[in-house]
């Protein structure tokens, strides 16, 4: 009788201490994904092969550019001169130029 109860309480011990250390279906696999390199292959070949798919369109895609620019110059002189028909005279220049 005692041997019974002794065992009937080692199982009971030896269940708490199995339960209390495992673990559940999802975390076994985030550790095989963490650490299994075939694991991370085939989550590689399976992202380059999504991407494919976009960059083969794009090539069939227009491309536009649009390319502007501006410039402004405005350039006003005045000033005396020395001419040789009148001897002297003033002198006032505007130059404006756009692009």
């Amino acid at each position: 009788m005692r041997t019974v109860v002794l065992a009937i309480s080692a199982a009971v011990g030896l269940g708490f201490a199995a339960s209390a250390s495992a673990e559940d279906l999802i975390q076994i696999y985030d550790l095989a994904v963490q650490s299994d390199p075939f694991l991370k292959e085939a989550e590689q070949t399976l992202y380059s092969t999504r991407e494919e798919k976009p960059q083969a369109r794009a090539l069939l895609l227009p491309n536009f550019n649009v390319i502007a620019g501006t410039q402004l110059e405005n350039l006003k002189t005045s000033g005396s001169s020395t001419n040789t028909i009148t001897g002297r005279g003033e002198r006032n220049d505007t130059f404006e130029s756009h692009g």
